[in-house]
């Protein structure tokens, strides 16, 4: 029970990190506010109590692992509030950024900040996917083209190759997928079914 509502809780604070990101004016607008803001939602929405100073050291073990460059100053010390730990990370991931900011951009820098932060949970239902995966997830649930299909890369139907996106609508099955019991669906006309054993 425990494990499903974590599941749920987990779920939902992907989403909301997911909703939050389109409301950045352009890409480049992610920094270490960005990096504050996730820790903000996952504090409000992960189904276990989550530590700032622990998060947001994760996160900067994350920006070292990335580029190499950890702050001057080291992790952020345990038993500072959550206010002054806001600050010192502020701090630490200019410094980083300063040195970096001719390999990476700061949007870079806090889209790994937030991954790290959130995979320091070794929890399998939480996650990060930066704002134009999600857009193009989107996309994808809606129908609209947003990517090069996976079919285009697959030059044969076969039972066992399975696609979310599904076939694309013009295409047919190979006699070989035919037998295996790959079919057409009779409801939807751009559906594919497995084998019918």
């Amino acid at each position: 029970m425990k494990r499903h509502r974590s599941a749920i809780v987990s779920l939902a604070v992907l989403v909301v990190l997911a909703l939050a990101a389109p409301s950045l004016p352009r890409a480049e607008a992610a920094n270490a506010e960005f990096v504050l803001t996730t820790l903000e939602t996952l504090q409000e929405n992960y189904v276990d109590p989550v530590s700032a100073v622990t998060m947001l050291n994760a996160a900067l073990v994350s920006l070292k692992q990335r580029t190499g460059v950890g702050p001057f100053d080291g992790p952020i010390p345990k038993g500072v509030s959550e206010a002054r730990a806001a600050v010192l990370f502020t701090q630490r991931f200019d410094e980083v950024f300063s040195v970096v900011r001719a390999r990476y951009s700061a949007t870079d820098l806090a889209y790994a900040a937030s991954a790290g932060m959130l995979e320091s949970l070794h929890d399998s239902h939480t996650g990060f996917i930066p704002p134009e995966a999600y857009q193009e997830e989107k996309r994808k649930e809606n129908g609209q083209a947003a990517f090069t299909a996976p079919w285009r890369a697959c030059s044969r139907w076969t039972a066992s190759w399975r696609s979310m996106a599904g076939p694309p609508p013009d295409s047919r099955p190979t006699r070989s997928a035919e037998r295996s019991g790959v079919r057409r669906e009779r409801r939807s006309s751009s559906r594919w079914t497995g084998p019918t054993r």
